[in-house]
């Protein structure tokens, strides 16, 4: 088992993760390219080099990473957010563990600090990338547009109460930059319309697939998923250790079961767009409730489709609630359709589910959880060879997944320390 295009664009990637962020609303969709492109206009007319631009790219695309219920993303889309830098600090939490994003990390921490007249130009840990300042005025702007209105009529207000705010919120040579770009009709126009458009201009290099870096990439998506709420803190870290064990007790080669793991970080990234009321809900699910859920790979799935290269690692993410008889969800596809990676993930997300520990119930005892996966296995919704290797490997796999749910709540909280 071989994925043969192992390069992937970090663009692509990070662009991935924006819009997986952007789930969490309607309202909040498009909010990280149009700030993504404000930052970058303003950037080029001050003149910034490259690889200060590739680095305001990288934080702005994702500088609200750190908002991870809608509340938060709501009440950052708010002018004058009195809570802003709790975001932002949990943005820098969940990314300055990696080499990648140590400087994007660094840039998202401050993205909401006031000039204040010069006073944060410096912190305690020396002067803040201009970046932090330049996304700071780019999120403002984009919070007072209202995109269901025609953008030009609103243009003349926006720059007024930005050139209001010159001094105390904002740097008066920031301002100036935008003042400048924002003077063009286009400007506002490719903002709504085509935000898109400037990433054609960056090429933030391309990461192999096998890489230490991917994984790191892996944790990421991760943690915006699983850090969430605390019903979700380790689940994904569960389901990820037992994949890549199954893979190995399959013979699969070593860097295919990485890639499963990756694969089992990844999976429940669409729930990002299910409310939280249905995720944390202590009893059983309505039908209109369930077919709320129904929907979270389907987001997943088009979402990382559009990442050049993750053809395969998609189908093992996003198809982990298919069915081999072809009663599972949302594409019904049946035996011939799932792929080995794609039915090992189906059973270790089932296992990780019902065995682990919830905060409003326990996990199931061993004898009730492989009577669960027997009974769907007979009934040909999974895999039944993978069942089996399961449950002759019962104890490691169940040690596995305790182990990684262990390290995965430490981390969690770490990641709420202060909080």
């Amino acid at each position: 088992m071989q994925i043969q295009n192992s390069k992937i664009a970090l663009m692509d990637i990070i662009i991935s993760i924006s819009s997986l962020i952007d789930l969490v609303s309607p309202i909040l969709t498009g909010h990280h390219k149009r700030v993504t492109y404000i930052s970058l206009k303003i950037a080029g007319e001050m003149g910034l080099p490259k690889d200060i631009q590739n680095d305001i790219i990288i934080a702005s695309l994702l500088h609200d990473s750190g908002a991870l219920s809608l509340n938060e993303r709501i009440e950052t889309l708010r002018f004058e957010d009195q809570h802003a830098t709790r975001h932002a600090e949990m943005g820098y939490r969940l990314l300055k563990d990696f080499p990648l994003f140590k400087q994007a990390a660094r840039i998202i921490r401050h993205h909401h600090l006031k000039w204040n007249y010069g006073a944060c130009e410096f912190c305690d840990m020396g002067k803040i990338h201009i970046g932090s300042h330049i996304i700071h005025l780019a999120d403002r702007v984009d919070c007072l547009i209202d995109t269901n209105s025609n953008i030009i009529n609103q243009t003349d207000d926006i720059q007024s109460i930005i050139k209001k705010h010159s001094g105390a919120v904002f740097s008066p040579q920031i301002v100036e930059a935008f003042l400048s770009v924002s003077s063009k009709e286009a400007f506002w126009l490719d903002t709504i319309l085509n935000p898109d458009t400037i990433f054609r201009n960056f090429d933030l290099g391309y990461l192999s697939m096998h890489s230490d870096e991917f994984m790191d990439i892996a944790v990421i998506y991760k943690r915006i998923i699983d850090f969430r709420s605390k019903f979700t803190s380790t689940h994904s870290s569960g389901v990820a250790a037992v994949a890549e064990l199954l893979g190995k007790i399959f013979k699969i080669p070593d860097e295919s079961c990485r890639l499963f793991k990756a694969a089992g970080y990844m999976h429940d990234l669409g729930k990002l767009a299910i409310p939280s009321e249905i995720l944390e809900k202590p009893g059983k699910l309505t039908k209109a409730e369930i077919n709320i859920m129904k929907s979270h790979t389907y987001y997943l799935y088009h979402i990382l489709e559009k990442v050049k290269g993750f053809e395969v690692i998609n189908t093992w993410s996003s198809f982990h609630h298919e069915h081999l008889n072809g009663e599972g969800y949302p594409f019904r596809l049946k035996e011939e359709d799932l792929s080995i990676g794609s039915r090992i993930l189906g059973v270790a997300d089932i296992f990780t589910a019902i065995t682990e520990d919830r905060p409003y119930r326990k996990g199931m005892e061993i004898e009730q959880a492989l009577s669960v996966l027997n009974s769907m296995a007979k009934k040909n919704q999974i895999d039944a060879d993978i069942v089996n290797s399961l449950i002759n490997n019962f104890d490691t796999v169940n040690y596995v997944r305790l182990q990684s749910q262990a390290e995965a709540l430490v981390e969690y909280n770490a990641f709420l320390k202060d909080e």
